[in-house]
């Protein structure tokens, strides 16, 4: 009887230390140090560097507010901003540092910025920023020979971000307009005559707000001018004064 529990001590020690044996193994294995058949390390554990961005990739700004470029990386990557399509606000072609503040953003300010490691040019991250900002008009005008007739084109040409609705306006009255979002609208005078003479405006908006601007058309009533190839045109001695008043209505 005594035989037989000190033979079932033996067994329950060297079940232990196989174990045990067994376990160490499985950390050498796990921390590398050992291939699954015993012979070498099967893997090692590297440390890759990293590089982010705080805040979203495509980020959307109204015109006048701050502009953050931040982003972080491993503690050893230098890191630098630069503009894809452009150059950086101070005029320089890129910026050394973590963090590019803009604490007024204009229109120009809108593009792709590329945070990227100097130590390491692979390792980058872009964000693209949208600037909204409200229309921009202006107008012109060009004179149109065609056939023996001549036309006045009034153009209005709009800058802004969404685009903006365009509508032309005689003397406070709607004249012609557009249902769709686009960047110009030209207004067409056939034979221009007395009847035509007044203040045309521009007027455009979008989500930010109004912009207009206004050409005046005056002359010297009874004027008769003999054009080449063209006919007669009363009152063709028009001066055409143009007047920015691009301000905002809705302020």
């Amino acid at each position: 009887m005594k035989l037989e529990s000190g033979y079932l001590l033996l067994i329950l020690i060297g079940f232990s230390s196989q174990q045990r044996n067994e376990q160490l193994e499985f950390e050498k294995f796990q921390n590398g140090s050992l291939s699954i058949d015993g012979i070498g390390p099967r893997y090692a554990v590297v440390k890759k560097d990293w590089l982010g961005l705080l805040g979203p990739g495509n980020y959307t700004i109204v015109e006048g507010n701050e502009l953050a470029l931040i982003c972080q990386g491993s503690e050893h990557l230098e890191l630098t901003w630069r503009k894809l399509d452009g150059l950086m606000p101070n005029g320089g072609e890129e910026i050394s540092g973590e963090q590019v503040i803009i604490q007024h953003v204009t229109r120009h300010h809108a593009g792709t910025y590329r945070c990227q490691a100097k130590n390491n040019p692979e390792l980058y991250t872009d964000k693209n920023v949208n600037v909204l900002y409200g229309p921009e008009v202006k107008v012109s005008k060009i004179y149109v020979h065609d056939q023996g007739s001549v036309h006045l084109n009034l153009i209005c040409q709009v800058g802004s971000n969404p685009i903006s609705r365009i509508s032309w306006y005689k003397d406070g009255f709607l004249i012609k307009t557009l249902n769709q979002e686009r960047d110009i609208l030209v207004y067409n005078i056939e034979h221009p005559g007395p009847n035509h003479l007044g203040v045309y405006t521009c007027f455009a908006n979008n989500t930010q707000h109004t912009g207009y601007d206004s050409i005046y058309l005056t002359g010297l009533e009874g004027h008769v001018v003999e054009l080449s190839g063209a006919g007669k045109i009363q009152t063709s001695l028009f001066s055409l004064l143009c007047i920015s008043m691009i301000f905002s209505l809705f302020y």
